[in-house]
C-alpha cells in the first residue's frame, strides 16, 4: 500500500511539474512585456481583437509589360518561439505568406516568373511563409521580408528586409506595401528585385 501511496504521489508530481501553463496576452502588449517566463509558465501573445482580418487573403499589383505582383497572407495562430537550444520561450500569433510575380495573372496561361513558395535548396522541404508580420490596429503591420527571388548563387538571394503594410482604403480594399534596409545596412546592402513600394489591391 505503501509503495502504491509513493507511485501515485511521484506520477501527480510529475505531471504538475511538466504541465504548462499559457497566459493569454494582446498582441499590442509584446512592446511593453517580457516575452518569456520561467519554468513551465509561458505567455500567448494573442491576435485577441482580430486585427490581423484585414490584411488576410490575396493581393495583387500590376507591375506592366502584363505582370502582376500577387501577395498571399494567411494567420498562423499560436506560433511558438524557441531559444537556442529549441526549448519554446512564448507563443505569438503571426502573419505570414508568400509572394510571386506572374505574366497574364489569373488566365489559362498565367506563367510564374519567380516564387517565394518553393523549396529549400537542395532539400525537399518547402519554405515556410517568406514573410512575418504583426499588427495592433488592423491598419498597420509591420514585420521582416526575404527576398528568394534573386538566383540562388547571387549575393543578395535571401536578403531579408524591413516590410510595412497601411490599409488605404477599403472600397476596393488597398494597402501600401514598403521595404526598406535599417540605417545600418550598407548601401549595396539594400538591393532588392521584389517590389518595394507599390499599391496593393485586395482581390479575396
Amino acid at each position: 500500500m505503501l509503495k502504491l501511496t509513493i507511485l501515485v504521489l511521484c506520477t501527480f508530481t510529475s505531471c504538475k511539474t511538466t504541465a504548462q501553463t499559457v497566459i493569454v496576452k494582446d498582441i499590442s502588449e509584446m512592446k511593453t512585456e517580457d516575452w518569456s517566463v520561467d519554468g513551465s509558465v509561458k505567455k500567448y501573445f494573442k491576435d485577441i481583437d482580430n486585427d490581423f482580418a484585414s490584411f488576410l487573403g490575396t493581393w495583387i499589383a500590376p507591375m506592366g509589360n502584363n505582370q502582376t505582383f500577387v501577395v498571399s497572407l494567411y494567420k498562423v495562430t499560436k506560433n511558438p518561439r524557441r531559444d537556442t537550444n529549441g526549448n519554446v520561450e512564448y507563443y505569438v500569433d503571426d502573419i505570414e505568406g508568400h509572394y510571386r510575380l506572374v505574366e497574364n495573372y489569373d488566365l489559362l496561361n498565367e506563367q510564374v516568373i519567380y516564387t517565394s513558395n518553393k523549396h529549400w535548396v537542395g532539400t525537399t522541404d518547402v519554405y515556410p511563409g517568406i514573410y512575418v508580420m504583426k499588427s495592433n490596429d488592423g491598419i498597420h503591420s509591420y514585420g521582416t521580408v526575404m527576398d528568394t527571388s534573386f538566383p540562388v548563387s547571387s549575393p543578395y538571394y535571401r536578403q531579408e528586409g524591413r516590410l510595412g503594410m497601411k490599409i488605404l482604403s477599403t472600397n476596393p480594399t488597398t494597402a501600401q506595401w514598403r521595404i526598406s534596409k535599417g540605417s545600418d545596412a550598407k548601401p549595396e546592402d539594400r538591393v532588392f528585385n521584389i517590389p518595394t513600394d507599390i499599391i496593393l489591391t485586395k482581390v479575396n
